[in-house]
């Protein structure tokens, strides 16, 4: 069964610049409430679990990041019982976990606490350009994960861009360019592009904006 079918887009974040995603969004306990805390994985089970671990500090402390798919099973049931006990009352939700098809029961869940607005996607970070680079500057580009940032602001400095020279080898190129650029002219860390990212912020390269946006 797909999950891409059952999961809306703005669940599912870029992770890399292949075009891999997983689903990310943030949780709240209570409405009205603040979103206190995310969920990440590959599978909407291990989005829900993630919360829960990043909720309990005993969990947490436990190290039980990779536990067997029963165990979340579990654990998310209980949770659930504790706290949305009016989505396991369902029947369809009590028909999809008894036949063990977790993955849809899974999406139930996501499904359910979004439209109970429990749920929301994790908010696009906005930035500007501090500085012209590539004959463009200052410039406004945002995204969700450390991947759909840097992709923004490849896609942003093409469109804004009469010289295209720089990015005729496509985004990734231009992304490894702009990273080798500012390795060599202000020794950022380009191992990883989350470090990279935050080099950017420190040093004041990207400027980013406190309110960030939901959609």
């Amino acid at each position: 069964m797909s999950v891409n079918k059952y999961i809306k887009e703005s669940f599912k974040v870029r992770i890399d610049n292949k075009g891999s995603k997983e689903i990310w969004f943030q949780y709240r306990p209570n409405v009205p409430g603040d979103f206190l805390v995310e969920g990440r994985a590959k599978s909407p089970l291990g989005a829900l679990y993630d919360i829960i671990v990043n909720l309990n500090n005993t969990l947490r402390n436990a190290n039980a990041s990779k536990p067997r798919i029963i165990d979340q099973v579990k654990i998310i049931h209980t949770f659930l019982i504790n706290y949305h006990f009016d989505i396991v009352s369902k029947e369809e939700y009590q028909r999809l976990k008894h036949n063990k098809r977790f993955i849809s029961w899974s999406c139930f869940i996501i499904n359910k606490l979004e439209l109970g607005n429990f749920l929301a996607p994790i908010p696009y970070r906005k930035f500007t350009l501090a500085i012209c680079w590539n004959g463009v500057g200052p410039m406004e580009f945002k995204g969700r994960s450390t991947q759909d940032i840097l992709r923004d602001f490849a896609i942003t400095n093409r469109k804004l861009n009469t010289n295209l020279e720089g990015h005729r080898y496509g985004i990734a190129k231009f992304i490894t360019n702009f990273k080798n650029l500012c390795s060599r002219y202000f020794g950022f860390d380009t191992w990883d592009d989350d470090a990279f990212l935050s080099c950017c912020i420190q040093a004041g390269l990207f400027s980013e904006n406190e309110h960030r946006e939901i959609i």
